[in-house]
């Protein structure tokens, strides 16, 4: 496993789903590039490392009793025996699928999946919130934290990515105009919206809400066009 880092939402240190998962990636890419060069020995570590790390991620950052994904764990004085769990339910966790650990379609991947939108999705406005109690930019007296466009896009790949069908696009499509429907009338989009009024909050443009958004469009197009020509 990954030493502990900052998680992606530079607030905490541990060891996370999404961190774990993201250099899973990385090894899966160093791998390709390794035998392009015809670089053999660190082939061979790649293979090695990821092969090890994807053991140890589907053992120590899944929990059992839930059958979901953690967002992460923390081992106490760096004992492997001595963990403790972080069950904060955390829209980062998507990870898992976005970095080829498991297929979108893989039953933990959906009972993840399925748990994000459950317990994330926000009544009001719509759009799913970062994570469990997230107070950033919350307003006092809130119940509901804010839905960010960039998670929101991230369960849009998710079902993007499991669509066996032109039909299982749909959800994936209104989440999309979600993300459309609540950027500024220039098209600029902000970092998240308000739970109650949907008025944009924090930083407007954000790039990496307008980066998830391309992406998120590439893929439905590219999805669409395969499950056409099948």
């Amino acid at each position: 496993m990954p030493v502990e880092s900052y998680d992606l939402w530079e607030e905490r240190r541990g060891i996370f789903t999404f961190t774990a998962s993201a250099v899973y990636r990385g090894l899966l890419s160093g791998e390709k590039l390794s035998r392009l060069v015809g670089d053999k020995e660190t082939y061979k570590t790649c293979i090695l490392r990821y092969s090890k790390l994807k053991k140890a991620i589907l053992k120590e950052l899944y929990d059992n009793e839930r059958g979901i994904f953690l967002r992460g764990i923390n081992y106490k004085n760096h004992n492997i025996k001595n963990k403790s769990l972080d069950r904060t339910v955390d829209s980062s966790v998507y990870g898992i699928f976005e970095f080829n650990l498991l297929p979108a379609d893989e039953p933990r991947v959906i009972r993840t999946m399925r748990n994000l939108e459950q317990k994330l999705w926000v009544p009001e406005t719509g759009g799913l919130a970062r994570y469990e109690n997230d107070f950033y930019y919350r307003q006092e007296g809130r119940t509901k934290s804010n839905p960010w466009l960039i998670c929101t896009l991230w369960l849009a790949k998710w079902y993007i990515a499991k669509a066996k069908e032109i039909k299982d696009l749909e959800k994936a499509l209104e989440l999309i105009n979600w993300v459309a429907d609540n950027s500024l009338e220039t098209g600029i989009m902000p970092e998240q919206i308000d739970s109650l009024t949907g008025e944009p909050l924090s930083v407007a443009p954000l790039t990496w809400s307008h980066a998830e958004f391309v992406d998120t469009i590439i893929r439905y197009q590219e999805k669409k066009k395969a499950l056409y020509e099948n």
